[in-house]
């Protein structure tokens, strides 16, 4: 039987609002995601869910994104109490409190002939979000970003991703670590920049055909940046 909550002071709920600190999350191990289709995918991907605050008069499965509820430690909050907890409108009734996973790059699965992104310093954790779902769309393997101490759970992240958080590997590293990975690889690196004199299109590498879209850059590494291209550590 879900227990019932019916007060902001608690506990559980103060629990839930601890982990929007970075600390809190890191220590833990513990960060939020909110909403049916985000949670779907989280366990769909083997993220493990440690409580569910759910609001009945709100949630219901659907058949495209179901949850699992069974054996979860699920709390029920009325309609007025879920709206206080929820930063997002369209939840649809639920937010979870998930595991976090080891993101080191040895971690990251490698695939022959694969695409990636990475991604070098990167000045808003919501971008990090919007990569992710550029990643997913692009049917990319992966997105590995150039600084150890990135929080990929930080609450922009999960929620500028909008579920792709769960469905792309990612992994952080030094910059030193990521052209190790590539050498190792042997991963060819190409440099974007808003400044370039061609399109990715126009392009063409020394042995490779030219780029037609970017589902032809197999055996590609396609990195990513927002500073300009006399900054960037790859050179």
């Amino acid at each position: 039987m879900p227990l019932e909550i019916t007060s902001l002071k608690n506990p559980r709920l103060k629990f839930l609002s601890s982990l929007e600190k970075a600390k809190e999350r890191r220590e833990l191990g513990l960060f939020i995601t909110e909403g049916i289709r985000e949670i779907s995918l989280a366990q769909q991907s083997g993220f493990e869910i440690e409580t569910l605050y759910v609001c009945p008069d709100i949630f219901r499965q659907d058949k495209n994104y179901p949850i699992d509820l069974d054996g979860k430690d699920v709390l029920h909050l009325p309609g007025e109490l879920f709206s206080k907890v929820a930063y997002r409108e369209n939840t649809g009734g639920i937010i979870a409190i998930v595991k976090s996973k080891n993101v080191s790059l040895h971690n990251l699965p490698f695939k022959e002939n694969g695409l990636y992104l990475i991604l070098e310093k990167v000045e808003k954790p919501g971008n990090i979000g919007a990569m992710l779902r550029t990643a997913d769309a692009a049917g990319l393997d992966g997105v590995i970003v150039c600084d150890p101490a990135t929080d990929f759970f930080n609450p922009n992240v999960v929620r500028s991703s909008v579920g792709c958080l769960f469905t792309v590997p990612i992994a952080s590293a030094t910059n030193e670590e990521v052209l190790s990975w590539c050498g190792k690889n042997k991963i060819q690196i190409c440099a974007t920049t808003l400044t370039a004199s061609k399109i990715i299109q126009q392009s063409t590498i020394p042995n490779h055909p030219p780029f037609l879209w970017v589902q032809s850059l197999k055996d590609f590494l396609i990195f990513g940046f927002q500073k300009p291209l006399n900054e960037l550590s790859f050179q």
